[in-house]
């Protein structure tokens, strides 16, 4: 009975592996084969157990290659730099000692991660330029009250694709033209290249153009009170002085 419940008792005291559920989920991506993740397994295993450096007989007795085979799997990983051999010095006896340091596979990892990440992001910031667009061209049906004209979508198109205006500042440019009581693709289009013409990339830049011009206009007294408008920026300036249209 002795024997059976010191079986048992080291059963129980050989523990568990913990091994990454990132780097079981995307080795094959980091390049690495099945043969080559359960050797690292088995690597993770013996440094569980204070062990950092298992001889090629231990690992053999745990997988179904032979000596030749398993030296061969070291030495790619070394050479590929998924492991690395270092060595340790004893702090007591002052031994030198071969380890295998996993670092170089967990950065790999890292930068695997990162750089699928940044992917994600990419994909994410596209998908969400698609939905812009496509807004773009919903809102302008809206305001111009009827679908919208072959040329007209190409116009849209030329200014997002080829004179690269922000889906923001188009937008922005078809409201000034509702306000302006001015609603064609010919003023919209004039005021887009009279921002560009004025260096005014972005939406808070137009305001604050605005601000400065109305800062610089005589104050005229004994105004009669007029309603606040829901749109103030757009009061009191005509970006194209000459249009006539």
């Amino acid at each position: 009975m002795q024997n059976e419940n010191q079986f048992f008792l080291e059963l129980l005291e050989e523990g568990s592996t913990t091994i990454s559920n990132l780097l079981l989920s995307h080795y094959k991506e980091l390049g690495l084969s099945d043969q080559e993740m359960m050797l690292i397994i088995h690597l993770l295993y013996y440094q569980g157990k204070g062990n950092s450096f298992p001889a090629v007989t231990e690992l053999e007795r745990r997988m179904t290659l032979n000596t030749e085979e398993m030296m061969r799997l070291l030495q790619r990983l070394v050479r590929q730099n998924y492991i690395r051999i270092d060595e340790k010095k004893d702090e007591v006896t002052g031994i030198l000692s071969e380890v295998y340091n996993l670092t170089p596979l967990y950065q790999k990892l890292i930068h695997l991660m990162i750089h699928q990440y940044q992917k994600q992001q990419i994909e994410i910031r596209q998908q969400e330029k698609k939905e812009e667009v496509i807004n773009i061209f919903q809102t302008f049906e809206q305001e111009f009250g009827r679908p919208l004209s072959p040329m007209e979508i190409e116009m849209i198109n030329t200014w997002i694709d080829q004179d690269h205006y922000s889906i923001e500042l188009i937008h922005y440019a078809l409201k000034e033209a509702v306000f302006s009581n001015k609603l064609s693709f010919r003023y919209i289009d004039k005021i887009l290249f009279e921002w560009q013409r004025k260096n005014l990339k972005t939406v808070d830049q137009i305001k604050l153009h605005l601000k400065k011009f109305r800062e610089k206009q005589p104050t005229i007294k004994n105004q009669p009170f007029e309603e606040k408008k829901e749109y103030p920026e757009f009061e009191f300036y005509n970006w194209l002085e000459n249009d006539e249209s």
